[in-house]
């Protein structure tokens, strides 16, 4: 093994990271969203919050770092992937249905639906209650068949399996460029797409775990300043580049950003924060749509200044997500 990889606490530190993109990604991505608040900043028309947006894709995050971690148990052969997707699924369902019994009584439409709409919702076929779920059951679906995959990986050429797995991209950015709204309504084919486009990043979870890329890198620039620079260098690039070249280039920049954020010397108070975040990072992912879309919207973003509805989001998250943790517990 390298002598330096993403550690358990890296990774629950860089969840922390990734669920704080994911909260400012659904309040600011899309201009419906940003009319209501009170941007400051506006670039060209743009405001500020939804430039930043650019650079925060954290599902790509969550499923690099699952790719990296699965190799690594799976080497050590840690416990059975089944388990982890079962426990998932507990604490999915354990966020979800006090929240639809809310919108229930809010009388939110759809909220329960019929015998379909809640079978679809608890097996996360098609997440109707809850749309940035939507990545729940490919997820799954890719940690169950990890030690398949690993096992045809390592019988691979690196190279061969970059370029199958870049083709496989590409194909999927194709297709989702073209026949995107085709997709949007059935889920037969959408499903295996969204499958294909996760098993980019999640593969290259695996190649830098077993190539030791994150050693090669750190021998390469150390720690100090040339992590921070390359850091900001990069996280502008994705910021400012159009949306086509972003998306072909975002498992790259999600695998640097992590690497160089491992290497980054980061304030002790700063690193507990993210920690802390990182640890209950899956019930705030589960949680925080239902504030700030679907049924309190109005609460979250009566606060009007884009900064403050941020962070009355990411209290709120937190504080829902740990008395989950205790309900799951």
């Amino acid at each position: 093994m390298p002598s330096t990889t993403i550690t358990k606490r890296d990774t629950e530190t860089l969840k922390g990271v990734a669920i704080l993109m994911m909260l400012w990604l659904h309040l600011f991505h899309g201009l419906p969203w940003v009319s209501l608040s009170t941007p400051i900043f506006i670039i060209e028309g743009i405001p500020l919050v939804t430039i930043l947006s650019n650079a925060t894709n954290p599902v790509y995050f969550f499923t690099f770092l699952s790719g990296y971690g699965l190799y690594l148990s799976y080497l050590n052969r840690g416990r059975k992937n089944v388990l982890r997707i079962k426990e998932l699924y507990i604490q999915y369902w354990i966020c979800t249905i006090p929240f639809v019994i809310i919108g229930a009584l809010l009388k939110k439409n759809n909220y329960p639906g019929d015998m379909l709409t809640i079978l679809y919702n608890l097996t996360g076929w098609y997440t109707s209650y809850n749309g940035t779920i939507w990545f729940l059951l490919p997820y799954s679906l890719l940690a169950i068949s990890s030690s398949m995959l690993f096992k045809f990986y390592d019988k691979l050429n690196i190279f061969v399996l970059c370029t199958i797995i870049s083709c496989l991209y590409l194909c999927c950015l194709i297709i989702l460029h073209f026949w995107g709204k085709y997709l949007f309504t059935h889920q037969l084919a959408y499903m295996p797409e969204h499958y294909c486009e996760l098993l980019c990043p999640f593969t290259i979870g695996y190649i830098s775990a077993k190539y030791g890329c994150l050693d090669l890198l750190e021998k390469k620039l150390g720690h100090g300043w040339k992590p921070l620079g390359l850091l900001l260098i990069i996280f502008f690039i994705m910021i400012f580049v159009n949306s086509t070249l972003s998306a072909i280039l975002y498992p790259l920049y999600v695998m640097l950003f992590c690497f160089l954020f491992v290497l980054l010397k980061k304030p002790v108070w700063l690193q507990h924060i993210f920690i802390h975040l990182g640890k209950v990072s899956t019930s705030m992912w589960f949680v925080h749509a239902y504030f700030c879309w679907y049924l309190f919207s109005n609460i979250v973003y009566s606060l009007k200044y884009p900064l403050l509805i941020f962070l009355f989001l990411v209290i709120i998250s937190y504080i829902t997500a740990l008395l989950i943790r205790l309900i799951y517990r």
